[in-house]
């Protein structure tokens, strides 16, 4: 059975079974694609050069084709001159690349397990207590010691998004970044050495506990339904206090019939 390590706030240690979904078969073919996939959306790709159409030049030949002894040339604005043109720059031109959702949560999956296999990730419990800078880097520092970590190398802490308090003890530690489960993929799994999941986050991860998203979202849903059937009852009983008046109203016209009768 393969485990995680786990440690409290105070660096006791203890063993965690890890997650029938942390235990699949690594694609590295799917790693590499969603690598490529997030490091192409890092770069911005805004660089682009005149062509020599663009440049502001006269576009006149500059010496005649003949009887000079020179080279024949166009205009100043050839590639070849200083001022022209550039031949073949980059254009300014975003392609798009991307990783359907299926595929980006699977590489995720793929590279979490490619981290459990190496022994690279840590939980830790009650991290919740830790409010100051200095606990936070004695936590890591016990972490590296019973581990035999070197000390250049990089964390990545990963929390729930209701416990944002922590990225203020952990953000200005050397080699390391804090980050939401939400926002986890698995280029931020792969360039990290080490990770550090808050429990919470590892229970929501490993599907022992719902996120604060998707509670809210059962929540709206709830409530939603709790309207429609709200309005279902105040329409129903519209209607048949409509069709009780409509009923009064043919009776009274009846009656006044009859008594002109």
């Amino acid at each position: 059975m393969k485990t995680i390590n786990c440690y409290t706030v105070s660096g006791s240690k203890s063993s965690l079974e890890l997650p029938n979904l942390l235990k699949e078969k690594v694609n590295f073919g799917l790693l590499a694609q969603a690598w490529r996939v997030y490091e192409w959306k890092r770069h911005k790709e805004l660089s682009k050069v005149k062509t020599r159409g663009e440049v502001s030049l006269s576009t006149a030949k500059i010496w005649r084709q003949k009887g000079t002894g020179r080279a024949r040339h166009g205009s100043r604005s050839a590639p070849i001159f200083v001022g022209g043109g550039v031949a073949h720059g980059p254009k300014g031109v975003r392609r798009i690349l991307s990783v359907s959702k299926k595929m980006a949560k699977k590489a995720l999956l793929h590279s979490l397990s490619y981290k459990a296999d190496k022994n690279q990730i840590f939980v830790v419990s009650g991290l919740s207590k830790i409010f100051k800078t200095k606990d936070a880097e004695r936590l890591v520092e016990i972490i590296k010691s019973k581990e035999n970590i070197k000390n250049r190398s990089s964390f990545c802490l990963v929390i729930k998004r209701e416990n944002s308090g922590l990225e203020r003890a952990f953000r200005n530690l050397e080699n390391f970044k804090v980050l939401f489960l939400e926002n986890l993929n698995a280029m931020d799994v792969l360039s990290s050495d080490y990770l550090i999941f808050e429990k919470g986050a590892f229970a929501v991860l490993s599907g022992k506990e719902k996120s604060l998203d998707k509670k809210e979202k059962e929540k709206e849903k709830v409530e939603i339904e709790d309207k429609k059937k709200n309005l279902y009852k105040i329409g129903k009983k519209k209607v048949i206090k409509s069709s009780k008046l409509k009923n009064k109203s043919a009776l009274k016209r009846v009656s006044r019939k009859r008594s002109s009768k």
